[in-house]
């Protein structure tokens, strides 16, 4: 998204943020100064200004401690410094009653088994990226019991 080129150079460059993320309209930023955190939030309002854009409602400062939710999931660091990733619980449920309902769809053949797999083998690579294995263990059973029923 070249349109947010300026604001990624503006985090990065201008106002320092080492640690930033972004991919496509969310994004982060950590930093151990709260009030230049909060200077970093005006900064970033005023420039999407500039190009007609504004914040969402979930825009927030807060501990680093609590973790950071980005790209449906939730990550923290544990008590041994390693970074913990676990999808967001809301989104696992949805997520799993979206493919029972496809894998469903799929058995009853009105859906094509190619368009289910193409969907599920994406969000099995994104949540690959993540603490997620028996999430995925339960899903891949429970759809198999439905593609494949005994």
């Amino acid at each position: 998204m070249l349109y947010l080129d300026g604001m990624d150079k503006l985090i990065k460059w201008e106002l320092g943020i080492e640690y930033y993320g972004r991919y496509m309209d969310d994004f982060y930023l950590i930093h151990p100064n709260k009030e230049y955190l909060k200077y970093c939030l005006e900064v970033i309002t005023a420039y999407l200004e500039t190009l007609d854009l504004t914040l969402n409602g979930k825009t927030q400062i807060f501990p680093f401690k609590n973790g950071v939710s980005y790209l449906g999931f939730h990550t923290y660091i544990a008590a041994d410094g390693k970074p913990i990733r676990r999808l967001k619980n809301q989104n696992k449920r949805n997520v799993q009653r979206k493919f029972l309902r496809m894998a469903k769809l799929v058995a009853e053949g009105k859906l094509p088994m190619e368009k289910f797999q193409t969907s599920y083998g994406a969000w099995k690579n994104h949540i690959s990226h993540g603490n997620c294995y028996r999430l995925m263990q339960q899903t891949d059973l429970m759809v198999s019991q439905i593609l494949n029923p005994k």
